[in-house]
């Protein structure tokens, strides 16, 4: 689990970076300014998002940490998308972020506010980051990542069923 949270947190990190090397290098932009900070910013967002799922790291997950993995789940983790699966929900979870502070900012602003008025921030902001969260998860749906005999019903994990170390996975 440490694992996942580790590559989990260092994807959205790096898409904050990424973020706030946009809009560094936007506002320098918008003033004549230098928009190399900014820049610079964006590069090392995506060199921590490239890093994290780069090859190395796979590879490290299997020669090292597999044994501390459940047996009987190896034939998920061997699927090429299962590493990719984080980077997914992150993004996910992000657009849907944007989407949710956008309705706020929209509603706090009121009905005659800018953002009503503005067709382009309810396509940007609200559809197109649904639309993004619906597209993620085409190559990454579930079943395609895990395997139809990996899925996990909530009340096993409930009870506590997948820690048992010889318990069957309710199907």
């Amino acid at each position: 689990m440490w694992y996942s949270y580790f590559f989990i947190a260092s994807d959205v990190a790096s898409l904050l970076a990424q973020a706030a090397g946009g809009a560094v290098a936007a506002a320098a932009l918008k003033n004549h300014m230098d928009a190399k900070p900014g820049t610079d910013a964006l590069i090392v967002g995506i060199a921590v998002q490239f890093l994290f799922n780069a090859k190395l790291v796979r590879e490290y997950r299997s020669n090292h940490l597999e044994q501390f993995y459940k047996v009987k789940f190896a034939a998920a983790r061997a699927k090429k998308l299962f590493g990719w699966m984080p980077l997914a929900v992150t993004i996910a979870v992000v657009a849907v972020y944007i989407c949710c502070v956008y309705r706020v900012v929209k509603l706090a602003m009121g009905f005659s506010g800018y953002l009503y008025e503005h067709e382009v921030y309810i396509l940007v902001l609200d559809a197109a980051m649904i639309a993004t969260c619906g597209i993620v998860f085409l190559p990454f749906h579930p079943i395609w990542v895990f395997g139809k005999k990996n899925i996990v019903k909530s009340a096993t994990i409930k009870q506590n069923d997948d820690e048992q170390p010889d318990a069957e996975i309710s199907m």
